[in-house]
Parts: structure tokens; sequence; C-alpha cells
């Protein structure tokens, strides 16, 4: 999924079709997060260049997902989604009936990107994103009706009434099929399946708000050791010294990198970045993690990508720290200590630190 961010509190976005792609009509440029076009000079091969090599890096990324959690690839409570185009999934749950009124689910990212979730690819006719607030709308709705809506999630029985348009806010917290339904005061009667799903997006077609929330569960994951989390957040908490560590084991055996040589590096990445995920779900069952299409910085920054937002102190820190200790000294991640001695079992360098591959 390629969703730029709201206009209000969001990153600058990229890869975003404008509205014309809401049409059908095909993307031919990138906007910024005001809806401005990117200048004339884009509108060449270069561009196309871009283009390409977004849509396919996406690709991989939505690839990955789905195979590994079912997961929409953007931008996910510890439950493994998988089957994001298994027919059986595609497909709702028997007992959907001719219904009386139309519905229209949206949330806040959508109305002001102006395309849904997946741009039309998905095969789900109503599709929600998991702990965001979605707005369910009767399209259409009759004068002088008042709507009552119904909703089950996470084994919780809720009931709305819906304003005067007919419309209302529901949270989904529990991904796959939901089924909604809803009444009029004139006797009508629908019964939609609603399909819930985790979103992971570009890491700069975030909202600020959500981009705050992954960092910070993910500081939670760096401060606090595997024994203390296990015993606050349960048995899937994975610290990241626990998830170096295992990669670790994998990518420098003396024998070979598993991880990295031939197919391994698929594999390997999507399953441990699903394992990593639902450790932070632990923590904040609402974080997904982020990709970053580096594509975009090759093409925005060339030799000085440095200046990516990326590095910037409030997301990941300084690219290349020019102190003598070679360590972050301002920002999120100043002076992140790194285990010593610990009891997990990995390659380690001389002073007993954990190392890269």
């Amino acid at each position: 999924d390629l969703l730029r961010g709201s206009n209000e509190g969001t990153m600058p976005a990229y890869g975003a079709r404008d509205t014309a792609a809401a049409a059908g009509v095909p993307a031919t440029s990138y906007q910024g997060a005001e809806g401005d076009n990117v200048p004339p000079t884009l509108q060449t091969n270069s561009s196309t260049r871009r283009v390409f090599s977004a849509v396919a890096l996406s690709a991989v990324a939505l690839a990955g997902a789905a195979f590994a959690s079912g997961r929409v690839s953007g931008g996910a409570s510890g439950v493994s989604l998988l089957d994001a185009y298994s027919h059986s999934d595609a497909v709702p749950p028997p007992g959907e009936i001719t219904n009386e009124h139309s519905l229209f689910v949206s949330n806040e990212l959508e109305r002001n990107n102006g395309f849904r979730i997946g741009q039309g690819y998905l095969p789900w006719v109503h599709l929600a994103e998991v702990y965001v607030p979605t707005l369910m709308q009767v399209e259409e709705p009759k004068e002088n009706v008042t709507y009552t809506w119904e909703m089950t999630t996470a084994g919780e029985f809720n009931s709305f009434e819906a304003d005067g348009d007919g419309s209302v806010e529901m949270l989904f917290k529990e991904p796959g099929w939901h089924t909604v339904k809803l009444g009029g005061s004139d006797g009508s009667k629908s019964t939609f399946s609603v399909m819930s799903k985790y979103v992971r997006r570009e890491v700069r077609n975030m909202t600020h708000g959500a981009l705050e929330k992954f960092l910070d569960t993910l500081q939670t994951v760096y401060r606090t050791s595997q024994a203390d989390g296990e015993k606050m957040y349960g048995p899937k908490f994975r610290s990241i010294e626990r998830l170096v560590s295992e990669h670790l084991r994998g990518a420098a055996d003396k024998e070979c990198d598993h991880w990295h040589d031939d197919a391994g590096v698929l594999t390997h990445h999507v399953a441990y970045t699903l394992e990593m995920e639902q450790s932070l779900q632990t923590v904040e069952p609402a974080v997904t993690i982020p990709y970053w299409d580096y594509t975009i910085d090759a093409y925005e920054y060339s030799t000085n990508w440095t200046e990516s937002p990326i590095f910037n102190d409030e997301w990941f820190g300084t690219a290349s720290p020019d102190n003598p200790d070679h360590v972050l000294e301002k920002g999120r991640w100043a002076y992140t200590e790194v285990t010593k001695g610990a009891l997990e079992t990995s390659p380690r360098n001389p002073y007993g630190l954990l190392r890269s591959p």
C-alpha cells in the first residue's frame, strides 16, 4: 500500500498517486503532502525509472508481507494474518444476504488521499485497517430515518447510534472477517462482511502520530531485557538483544551466511520482520513495522543521501557520527547501549559485544 499520510501532522509523502488514480487513471506524477505536483523535470526518463523502481520495491514489500503475515503492505496484536490473497480469505464467510443498503468504508488517510487502501488491487469489497478509526457510511441515506449499527470485534459486542447522515465510526481490534449489521427505523436491514487488516507503509507515508508510536515502541524493545519483557508483555516479546543474537547465529555462522546467501535473504527476513513486529505488538498492539524505500533517497538526495529525514535526530539519528567514539550524541537514540557478555549465545567481538555479521 502506498497511501500518503494525511495533510495535517503527516510527513511529506512519496509514491502517492494523484487524484486521477481514484478514477482509475494511471498515475503520471507524484505529489507532495499538499497535493502539489512535482516539477516538470520529473516527467523524464529518470522519473520513469523512479516509478518502476518504486513499484518493484513495493511489490517485493507487499509479497513479503503477504506471505509472512497477510498484512497489507504500504505500513500489524501478535496475530498472524496470512492469506492476503488466498481464495478463502477473499470470499466473505457464508451468510451475507442481499442488502437493502449500500455501505462505504473508509478511514481518514483514505479520505484525504482520494483512494482506498491497496488502490483497488485487493480482493475485499469492504476493507478496514486494524486499530484505525473507520467511518462506516450509508450511501444515499433516507431522510427522517434513524440508523443503528452493530459490530462484534475481539469478542466485544458494540452497538452504535448513527449520525444524522447514517454514518458511524468503528474501531476494529482484530484482523480477519467481521460482521457489521445495519438497521433503519423504517424496518430496513442489512448485513455486511468487513475484512480488517494491518497495513505496512513506507516510513514517510505514516502520520506523525503513527511514526511516533512506532519509534516509542521500538525504544521499549531496545531498552527492555528479554526476561523483564516476557514478564511484562508475554512470551512473544523479543528484546533487541534476543533479535540481534538470533540474526547473528544465522548470518555469522562460520560455515556460511545462512540468512543472506542465496534464497535465505527473503525467507529469513520476512519471518524475522514478522517476529519483531509481533514483539512490538505485545507492547503496543496498534503498531506495524514500516518499510524504507531507499530509491526515494537515491533519487531525491543522490550522493547527499545523509540529508534524508531517515537520519534526523527525531527518527534514527545521524548516518555517520564523527565523534571519536562513533556514537550518536543527540536525539532519540543517543548513547544507546550495546549489551556485553549476555546469556544469549551468538557471535561477539573480542570485547564481548554483539557485532555485525
